[in-house]
Order: C-alpha cells, then sequence, then structure tokens
C-alpha cells in the first residue's frame, strides 16, 4: 500500500512538474546555451552595464534574428525566456518611466514569442522565470542557505535585487512540503481517508508557516529606496500601466500592442494552490484577476491548480463528517494562510512607505487594490476591505465586518485591524491580529 502510495505521489511530480525537495522551483537551471544563442547570454550577464550606460537598445537594434529551434529540451528553453526576459525589461525600461520603449525589435520580439509558444508562457518576464529559474548555487557542494545562493541574471538595484529574487525563491522553497500535503490531502478525499487529510493539512499548515519566517528575510535583505528607485521598475509590464497605456508592438509578431502584466507575487503557483485546496473564496474582480495571473504559470504548475479547484470540495466534506480534529486541522490550516497574507499586505505598505516620500508606491500587476491614492505611472486604487465569511465549529455562519477606514493604517504601516468573529455561544473570538487582504477566507 505504502509503495502504491510513494508511486501515486512520483505520478503526480511528474505530471505536474514539482518535486518533493524544491516543489515548485526548477531544478538545477542552465546558465549556458548552445554557441548559436550566445548574444543573448552576453546582453543578459552585462544588462546592469548596459543599462545603466544606456547602450542595451542600440546593442538589441543590431542583434541578428535567431531561431530558437536549436534549443532541444526544457531547461534550455527556460533559460532561454529567462535571458529574453531581461533583456526585453531592460530594453523597454532602459530610460526609465518617462521614456519607454513602445516596440520590441524583431530580433527580440520573435524569438521571445516563439519560445514562449513552445513552453506555454507569455513572452513577458514572468514570476516564473525572475524567481523559479534564476537561481544558481555559489558552492555546488554546498546547501541552498541565502549566502551560497546567487542570481543568474539580475536587474540594477545591487544586493536588494539579489535579496529580493533570493527571499522569494526561498519562500517558494519553503512552500515544497505543503505542495506535497496538498498532493495528499487531494488523493485522501478521494477514498475518505481521515487521517491522511489531516496529516496532509498539517503539513501546509508548517510550510505557511515557513513560508512566513523566510518572507521576513525580506527586512534585512531589500532596501526600500533601491527597490522602489532602481528595482521595481524593470518588473513592470505593459498591461493597465498608464505608462505604456497601449502595451508594447511585437515588431514581427503582431501588428498592434500587446498588453501583458509584469511579473509578481500573484503569479505564484504555490499560493494559488493553497487557495484551492482550502475553497479561499475572492471577490469577482480579485478571482477574475488571480485566474489571468495563473496564464503566466508553467502549464503544468497551473494544471494542479486547476486540478485542486475541481477535486471535491474539502469544506464541505470535513462539514459532513463532524470530525473534530479535521475541523481543527483545516482551520489552522486557513489561519496560518491568513497570517501569511496579512504579514506579506503589511510589510509591503511599511517598506513602501519607507521607499519614496512617504508616499505608497504600488505598481497595478501587484493588484493590492490599496484604499489610497497613488501617483500617476505607478498604479491605482480601489477598495481593500470586505467583510470575512466564517463558520464556527458548529457549522453556523457567521460575519466579521472589517471594512473600516484603514488608510491612516496602511500609510503608517505600523498599526492593525483585529478581525473578531463570534462563536455559536455569542463568545468572541480574534481570527487575526491584522489587515486582511482576500475579500472572503471561510473557515470552519
Amino acid at each position: 500500500m505504502e509503495t502504491n502510495s510513494k508511486e501515486t505521489l512520483q505520478a503526480d511530480f511528474d505530471v505536474f512538474d514539482i518535486s518533493e525537495e524544491f516543489g515548485f522551483l526548477l531544478e538545477e537551471p542552465l546558465t549556458h546555451l548552445p554557441d548559436h544563442y550566445q548574444v543573448w547570454l552576453d546582453l543578459a550577464n552585462n544588462l546592469i552595464h548596459l543599462i545603466e550606460s544606456r547602450k542595451l537598445r542600440d546593442l538589441v537594434d543590431k542583434m541578428p534574428v535567431l531561431s530558437p529551434d536549436l534549443l532541444s529540451d526544457h531547461r534550455e528553453l527556460r533559460l532561454a525566456h529567462l535571458a529574453l526576459g531581461f533583456i526585453s525589461m531592460g530594453y523597454v525600461w532602459q530610460e526609465g518611466q518617462h521614456a519607454p520603449a513602445e516596440i520590441l525589435p524583431k530580433a527580440l520580439a520573435l524569438p521571445f514569442w516563439l519560445v514562449s509558444r513552445r513552453l506555454g508562457l507569455p513572452p513577458i518576464l514572468t514570476y516564473a522565470d525572475s524567481v523559479l529559474a534564476n537561481w544558481k548555487l555559489k558552492d555546488p557542494t554546498g546547501d541552498m542557505r541565502i549566502g551560497n545562493m546567487d542570481l543568474i541574471f539580475s536587474f540594477p538595484g545591487g544586493d536588494t535585487c539579489r535579496g529580493f529574487f533570493i527571499v522569494s525563491l526561498l519562500v517558494e522553497m519553503a512552500a515544497s512540503p505543503g505542495i506535497m500535503g496538498a498532493l495528499e490531502v487531494m488523493r485522501a478525499i478521494k477514498v475518505s481517508d481521515l487521517t491522511g487529510i489531516k496529516n496532509g493539512l498539517i503539513k501546509v499548515t508548517q510550510s505557511l508557516k515557513k513560508m512566513k519566517e523566510k518572507f521576513k528575510f525580506m527586512h534585512n535583505h531589500v532596501e526600500p529606496a533601491a527597490f522602489h528607485g532602481k528595482l521595481r521598475i524593470f518588473v513592470s509590464g505593459w498591461r493597465d500601466n498608464p505608462m505604456l497605456p497601449r502595451g508594447v508592438m511585437y515588431e514581427g509578431v503582431s501588428d498592434e500592442p500587446i498588453l501583458l502584466s509584469g511579473g509578481s507575487a500573484a503569479q505564484s503557483s504555490a499560493i494559488q494552490c493553497f487557495d484551492a485546496l482550502l475553497c479561499i473564496q475572492h471577490e469577482e474582480e480579485t478571482g477574475a484577476f488571480l485566474t489571468r495571473m495563473r496564464d503566466y504559470m508553467p502549464p503544468a504548475h497551473r494544471q494542479l491548480i486547476e486540478t485542486l479547484s475541481v477535486c471535491p470540495p474539502l469544506r464541505d466534506f470535513i462539514l459532513s463528517c463532524s470530525n473534530s480534529d479535521l475541523c481543527q486541522a483545516y482551520n489552522s490550516c486557513v489561519s496560518a494562510l491568513v497570517d501569511l497574507r496579512n504579514y506579506h499586505l503589511n510589510t509591503v505598505t511599511k517598506r513602501a512607505c519607507e521607499g519614496r516620500d512617504g508616499k505608497i508606491y504600488v505598481s497595478s500587476s501587484d493588484r493590492l487594490r490599496l484604499h489610497i491614492s497613488t501617483p500617476v505611472g505607478i498604479g491605482y486604487h480601489t477598495d481593500l476591505l470586505s467583510p470575512l465569511y466564517l463558520m464556527d465549529d458548529t457549522g453556523k455562519s457567521c460575519t466579521s465586518n472589517v471594512h473600516r477606514d484603514m488608510k491612516g493604517d496602511l500609510i503608517r504601516g505600523d498599526r492593525r485591524a483585529s478581525s473578531w468573529i463570534e462563536n455559536a455561544d455569542g463568545s468572541s473570538r480574534s481570527l487575526s491580529s491584522s489587515i486582511l487582504p482576500c475579500s472572503q477566507v471561510k473557515s470552519l
């Protein structure tokens, strides 16, 4: 029975292109391509200097049009996508936000488009590129700790750029056991294995807590002024972006500009997997945005989210079991996910305040939807907070409206809102000590 379970799990690893150790990370990314594509690597490896000296666009404009047909395997294609993505971002944003390039030249646009089609990814730098496939070990015999890790390609921003992407990678690595737990729950619910479901949920909870601990490294490795002043522009896309309202023209690919979002944590397959597993519900606009972000994930990772989404609803199953241990495991899991999202949001808003002039600068692709005014060209504002729907242990629905005027709290970044829910007996308990960024989270 144990052998069959391992074989089933390995089959899932193969189908969804994940591993027990690395989760969604690309294992052992390549750093070299066939010599035919050396010009791409030369540009990507020297990107910082070429951007800062304002020479990148001139060199790309002189670049030959290369066919990607000589790229033979998945890891070569991922490295090519990574390199072309970095070059494209550098090309568009070399002159800053006031003079973005509105056309990608054919020598860049066409091979990028063709590589993207083979991978099932869009022709823009994605989270799957800059985080999941952009790492190497300084000492190949050493472990994956922050001091032994480096980026394959980088943008201006120095240690902040390295820290931002490496810490994001460590957060993804911390998600790996949780992904395994989600697979175990998915299999266990099909055969009504209550112990298997509970154990899988415990793994997810532990993983979410570890992700939060890894995310805390951002405080020591990302300097807000460097992030907002140098790095941020180079991960900005050309959809919902006032600096490029019509998008970017891909020469040799399309006669019309193309609209694409930049990379962001919304493209993390891990978080969306946990959402799907736990039946997390978002407002219509938010849900539509997150679903669209799946188009920026590798197809196999997207398939796992969709598979979890169509499984028998975990929450309904647990309610039907009337099992207090299972209920507690589920609630702990939801609380850990809420806690991670809260911590992420509070950190982003507070650090953004420290970035420039005490104002919060948020790109539209981040979709934090802060209820504040943001400068033109950086983002926009809508409403963030709405009621939090929960259930107590008896299954009775209760609502806690945490929609308050949090503008002062968000701008200062140093105060938290407490969400209280009413139990069946009329008593109250605190669910979260901070702002809830997802609009509707159902707990048991």
